[in-house]
């Protein structure tokens, strides 16, 4: 299921809810996991991006540094310079 949200100029946010079972916890996260990156996958394949309010997560993101590509690299450097100590979001946002 999915919803839009936010409209702007230059599209909108979908939110998706998806369902789906396996028979354990492991195989459980394990089904969440590859649901989510085939729908970032064919996000991307459509031109679709990655901003939204909230910000990219941890779920989403491998997905932000395959989007950004080369500029990952300057996003690092940048970091760096901003956040010497890396005490600033630790960890996140593909870093």
């Amino acid at each position: 299921m999915a919803h839009f949200s936010h409209a702007y100029h230059e599209g909108c946010s979908i939110y998706f809810t998806f369902a789906g079972f396996a028979p354990s916890f492991e195989k459980n996260l394990i089904l969440h996991r590859e649901i989510w990156d085939n729908a970032l996958k064919a996000t991307a394949e459509a031109g679709g991006t990655l901003s939204h309010h909230h910000g990219v997560g941890s779920l989403k993101a491998q997905a932000l540094v395959n989007q950004l590509g080369p500029l990952m690299d300057w996003f690092r450097k940048t970091k760096n310079i901003l956040d010497p100590e890396g005490i600033l979001n630790p960890g996140k946002m593909g870093l």
